[in-house]
């Protein structure tokens, strides 16, 4: 009997990485005799560190871990079957541009797509935020604004685990920060969690700042306002998310006019002086405004 060798697998080719949003989508071509494929990540070009690894049957991945406004990121892929890992891919970088310096955001998704620098990123298969309202939802509300909605249908046996991602935000030096969004949040049966979470580290970890387990809808849409100071003041790389999941609920979430607004510090008075008045008592000046009582 004659025992035949494994080789190893040739290197994937055709690496391509793209920046959406707050994420990366990496695709390559498959490659024979591959069992599973290895995703890495290097910040430099040289220190390289193993992101996932996923089957040989999959030629794509989103990365949405720990990623940092105004830096640059390479990626490679290696073939892995009995025989070990492959060669390494071609390398690939995505370029983040740098956060976005904004004292406030603004989004009432006026489009039917995602809008610019935002992301939607699915966590399991299946149906995710949308902005083209595929149910006409406008008739039940009454409202003709367009929205971000994401729907599991009565019937449905798929779970669903979607997040809408606002684009990275720079908030150092506003150390007051404020969220605002309406929102229609339904459920007819089983049970669902719509859950607001707020990240300063890339999306590295997250935390929560609003949860619905009950159905909270309004006609017109509710308006919940939720205080970041706490989360996202004076940090430079927050990211907010609104994600619904689902093992067996059929429920329906909507949310627009999105707002967050930061407030800086006031400026440094300057100018400051000092006299004595004819009378002998102190007077100050300040940028011209007087105040007797210094």
């Amino acid at each position: 009997m004659r025992v035949e060798g494994v080789s190893a697998a040739a290197a994937p080719t055709g690496l391509s990485a793209t920046v959406n949003g707050s994420q990366v989508a990496l695709s390559w071509n498959a490659v024979t005799g591959a069992n599973q494929y290895r995703v890495e990540r290097s910040p430099d070009g040289t220190t390289w560190n193993a992101l996932t690894t996923v089957a040989g049957s999959i030629t794509r991945f989103t990365d949405s871990q720990g990623l940092t406004c105004g830096r640059t990121y390479s990626y490679r892929v290696l073939a892995l079957n009995a025989a070990g890992p492959s060669a390494p891919s071609n390398v690939a970088t995505a370029e983040f541009p740098a956060c976005a310096d904004i004292q406030g955001l603004n989004e009432a998704f006026t489009a039917t797509t995602t809008p610019a620098g935002w992301s939607v990123q699915n966590n399991v298969p299946g149906d995710g935020w949308r902005f083209d309202d595929p149910a006409n939802r406008k008739s039940i509300l009454r409202d003709t604004d367009n929205f971000a909605i994401v729907e599991r249908l009565i019937g449905s046996n798929q779970a669903i685990d979607t997040e809408l991602r606002t684009p990275p935000l720079n908030l150092a030096g506003r150390p007051a920060v404020s969220l605002s969004f309406r929102t229609f949040f339904f459920i007819s049966s089983g049970n669902a969690v719509a859950d607001v979470d707020v990240s300063s580290d890339g999306g590295t970890s997250w935390t929560n700042v609003w949860r619905a387990t009950q159905t909270k809808n309004s006609n017109p849409l509710r308006t919940i306002t939720v205080d970041l100071t706490a989360t996202a003041g004076n940090r430079n790389n927050v990211i907010v998310r609104f994600r619904l999941s689902s093992e067996t609920s059929s429920s329906l979430w909507i949310v627009d006019d999105v707002r967050i607004e930061s407030q800086a510090p006031p400026a440094t008075p300057t100018n400051l002086s000092a006299a004595l008045d004819a009378g002998g008592g102190d007077q100050a000046d300040l940028d011209g405004r007087r105040n007797p009582q210094f």
